[in-house]
């Protein structure tokens, strides 16, 4: 179970990742697919029913961003 702290800090994570894939235009199960995962799971990191890893996370900037992990400060 998570403390109000860590459920304030995943509802940040979830807006943040739906207002840059919403930006982007980009479909849900596009993302879904580059993470490896059900669009259903998907959902669940968009609304923070469910915390999404930090690699999960880096697969998110890598298909939506990729110039901010190959670009010339990585590395």
């Amino acid at each position: 179970m998570q403390n109000k702290n860590e459920q304030m800090f995943y509802q940040e994570i979830a807006a943040s990742i739906r207002a840059t894939r919403e930006k982007l235009g980009i479909p849900q199960q596009f993302i879904a697919d580059k993470l490896g995962v059900s669009l259903v799971e998907y959902q669940q990191y968009e609304s923070a029913q469910k915390p999404i890893s930090i690699y999960q996370m880096y697969l998110f900037i890598n298909a939506t961003q990729p110039d901010l992990i190959h670009g010339e400060n990585w590395p």
